[in-house]
């Protein structure tokens, strides 16, 4: 009965998570600024991943992965320089959720058959290849919406920072 009880409210706590994070994802965030994400109220307790300049860096734009626990959310910015300081400004966000143990995020190291697309996200299964050809999930920076838009993963393929290391 004491491991049911467990269960369920281990189930509870998760629910509860994942419906937080959805409320993060509404458009009252767009446009918002902030140094650091967990200034926001949405993003209280969540911690950056991963954070990475978009190319053309010169264009501003970058993504990151904040999470908090075991749930992941995907931020689009821009950079916006403030003197000697830089702050983010939301664009867009897009719930990722779990990610499992043998999966892993990649930024800005993609193609699209074969040709190198900077503005792919996507979460993999790693191997011992130069090139990961097993991705899960996937989504492009949309230029002209300045918007995250969920995409097949077929013909997707991410470099392995780590191959032969």
């Amino acid at each position: 009965m004491k491991f049911i009880l467990l269960i369920s409210l281990s189930l509870v706590s998760h629910a509860q998570s994942y419906s937080q994070i959805r409320t993060v994802t509404t458009s009252r965030l767009m446009g918002s600024t902030y140094k650091y994400v967990n200034e926001l109220p949405p993003f209280k307790g969540y911690k950056e991943q991963i954070g990475t300049m978009l190319l053309p860096t010169e264009d501003n734009y970058a993504v990151s992965v904040v999470a908090k626990g075991q749930y992941n959310v995907l931020i689009l910015d821009t950079c916006l320089k403030e003197g000697a300081s830089v702050k983010y400004k939301i664009l867009d966000t897009a719930i990722i959720g779990m990610i499992p143990r043998n999966q892993t995020i990649v930024t800005s190291d993609c193609r699209l058959r074969q040709k190198n697309d900077s503005y792919i996200i996507a979460i993999v299964k790693p191997d011992d290849k130069k090139y990961y050809k097993n991705v899960v999930r996937a989504w492009r920076f949309d230029r002209p919406s300045r918007k995250l838009r969920r995409m097949r993963v077929e013909h997707i393929d991410c470099l392995s920072e780590g191959y032969n290391l």
